[in-house]
């Protein structure tokens, strides 16, 4: 939780006590001049015969206090929950499980490699799309089925930053296009 949130925290309890207390001053000063009303019309009577303990005067307040205390507390646990647990941009592919692919040939169409493991497949003229949901192997590929003009396409702006970043180092293949959604 950052310091922004807290002071948010701190400063909506602290308006709502303050309210809670004007409002109660309020409903005190209505009760007194309901009084004086009360004694200007019927001469030696009273609203109330004697004064209410205090604790039943402020109730209301303490049970405000109570219920902001309750809400602050299970928003604070929400906060911690969400961030206690580090969330890694990285994405743990470990022992994934592929759909392999053997021995196809794919001339002139576009190849979804996401989540894919091809082996001994020829790919003639083709654009390949990864957009980086899951990993993908290329297996047994000799070096001539695959044709000088394949391309590599995505709809993913990191896969395709990755892409441009190879590309201006002179190590990635012309022929890389993004394709946005």
């Amino acid at each position: 939780m950052d310091g922004l949130e807290i002071a948010g925290g701190v400063i909506v309890f602290v308006t709502n006590v303050y309210l809670g207390v004007k409002a109660n001053q309020i409903f005190q000063r209505t009760n007194e001049i309901m009084e004086r009303q009360v004694a200007l019309e019927h001469p030696g009577t009273t609203m109330m015969k004697t004064k209410p303990p205090p604790w039943r005067t402020y109730w209301p307040l303490v049970a405000m206090g109570l219920l902001t205390i309750l809400t602050w507390s299970a928003v604070g646990y929400d906060i911690y929950d969400r961030h206690s647990q580090p969330v890694s941009a990285m994405p743990d592919w470990g022992g994934y499980k592929y759909k392999d692919v053997w021995n196809e040939t794919y001339t002139d169409e576009t190849v979804v490699v996401d989540g894919k493991s091809f082996h001994n497949c020829k790919f003639n003229n083709v654009s390949f799309e990864y957009d980086g949901l899951a990993p993908f192997l290329i297996d047994r590929i000799p070096a001539l089925d695959v044709g000088a003009t394949s391309r590599i396409t995505t709809h993913n702006p990191i896969v395709m930053d990755c892409i441009n970043l190879h590309i201006y180092t002179g190590r990635s293949p012309a022929g890389v296009e993004n394709r946005p959604d």
